[in-house]
C-alpha cells in the first residue's frame, strides 16, 4: 500500500477567519465585473460585424483590439451600439469595476475591524454582484442573438461553450494591426483557392506576414501558405516589391484602391449584383487583369 503524503495548509488566523466573507464577495463581485468587460468585447466584436461584409480574420482582429483595451474605452466603443437601455447599466457597471480595482480597500478597509462594518460591506458587495450578474446575462443574450444572425444556433454555441468549458481558449492572435495611411513592404502576391469558393488574394510581407483583402483595406490573412495550389498574382507581382499603402483613410466598405510605391494602383470593388473583385492598374488608367474572389 502506497502511501500519500497530503501537505495540509496552516490554520487560519483568527483575523483571517472573520474577514474570509467579504474577500470572498469581493472576489465573485470583481469576477462578474470581468464577465461583463469580456461581455463588452463580444458585444463590440459582433454588433460591428454583418454576414457577407466581416472577415474572420476582421473578427480576430476587433478581439485583438478589445484584449489591450481598458473597460473605459472599451464601453466609449461599444455603448453606441448597445440598446440605450443599457447605456445606464454600462456606465454603473464602468464606475462600480474603477472603484472596486482602484479605491475600494483604500476607503473601507477601516470597516472589516468589526462585525457591523463587515456586514456593510458585505451588503455593498452583494448588490455589486448581483447588478454585475444581471448586466453580463442581458449582454449575452445580445450576443446570442446575433449569433443567430449570424447563423450560429443557440445549440451551436451550447455545444461550444461545453467543450469549452474542460480546456482553456484558444488564445488571442497576436499580430500588429496596421493604422490607418500605413505602408507595408509587400513581397508576393499570391491567389489562393480552397477549392470551393473560388480563388483569393494573399500578399506577403518582408516579415514573412500574410495579408489578404478586408473591407476597408488589407486584413490579417489566417491561411497557411503558400502552397502548390497557390498562383502567382502575376498582375500584381509584377510590380513588387513595393510598399502599399494598407488601409486608406476614406476608404469605403468593400470599395477601395491601394496605392503601391511601384506605381500600380490595387482597386477593391463590390458591386451590388455579384462578388467581390479586384485588379490591377497603373495610376492613371483603367484596372486590368480584374478577377472575382472570395473574401475568405
Amino acid at each position: 500500500m502506497v502511501e500519500i503524503e497530503i501537505e495540509v495548509p496552516p490554520p487560519c488566523d483568527e483575523e483571517d477567519d472573520a474577514h474570509r466573507d467579504v474577500y470572498a464577495y469581493f472576489g465573485l463581485a470583481y469576477f462578474l465585473s470581468e464577465c461583463v468587460h469580456r461581455g463588452l468585447a463580444n458585444g463590440f466584436v459582433l454588433l460591428s460585424s454583418a454576414p457577407g461584409v466581416t472577415t474572420r480574420p476582421r473578427v480576430e482582429e476587433r478581439f485583438a483590439q478589445c484584449e489591450v483595451m481598458t473597460m473605459g474605452e472599451l464601453v466609449g466603443l461599444v455603448k453606441p451600439l448597445l440598446p440605450a437601455s443599457l447605456h445606464e447599466s454600462v456606465d454603473w457597471a464602468l464606475e462600480r469595476r474603477n472603484y472596486l480595482a482602484h479605491r475600494f480597500w483604500y476607503e473601507r478597509v477601516h470597516e472589516q475591524m468589526d462585525p457591523i462594518g463587515r456586514q456593510r460591506l458585505v451588503a455593498y458587495l452583494a448588490d455589486t454582484r448581483d447588478q454585475m450578474r444581471a448586466l453580463s446575462r442581458a449582454l449575452d443574450e445580445i450576443a446570442l442573438e446575433r449569433y443567430a444572425a449570424l447563423g450560429i444556433s443557440r445549440e451551436r454555441f451550447d455545444e461550444v461553450c461545453k467543450a469549452q468549458a474542460k480546456t482553456a481558449p484558444p488564445a488571442t492572435i497576436a499580430r500588429r494591426i496596421p493604422k490607418v495611411e500605413e505602408r507595408l513592404a509587400i513581397t508576393h502576391a499570391w491567389l489562393a483557392s480552397d477549392g470551393e469558393s473560388g480563388a483569393h488574394l494573399v500578399l506577403v510581407d518582408d516579415a514573412g506576414e500574410l495579408w489578404q483583402l478586408g473591407e476597408r483595406g488589407l486584413d490579417w490573412s489566417l491561411v497557411a501558405g503558400p502552397t502548390q495550389s497557390w498562383k502567382p498574382y502575376r498582375a500584381l507581382q509584377r510590380h513588387l516589391p513595393a510598399a502599399i499603402v494598407a488601409r486608406p483613410r476614406n476608404a469605403a466598405l468593400w470599395n477601395y484602391k491601394l496605392h503601391l510605391s511601384s506605381g500600380a494602383l490595387l482597386t477593391v470593388e463590390r458591386p451590388a449584383d455579384g462578388p467581390m473583385r479586384f485588379g490591377v492598374s497603373l495610376v492613371g488608367f483603367t484596372p486590368s487583369a480584374s478577377r472575382s474572389a472570395s473574401r475568405g
